[in-house]
């Protein structure tokens, strides 16, 4: 599990998503995080505990 949380801290998954043959799934992404995430949210990684 380790290795796993190590290469997505590591990776540059907004770079990747902004690619122009992604921007779907970065469109798709963003509005979901807008939807349902407010200013005020936290997010918690419960992986790295």
């Amino acid at each position: 599990m380790k290795e796993i949380i190590e290469y997505y801290n590591n990776y540059d998954e907004e770079g990747r998503l902004k690619k122009k043959n992604r921007l779907p799934e970065y469109i798709t992404t963003m509005r979901y995080i807008e939807k349902y995430l407010t200013p005020n949210s936290r997010f918690e990684n419960s992986l790295m505990h």
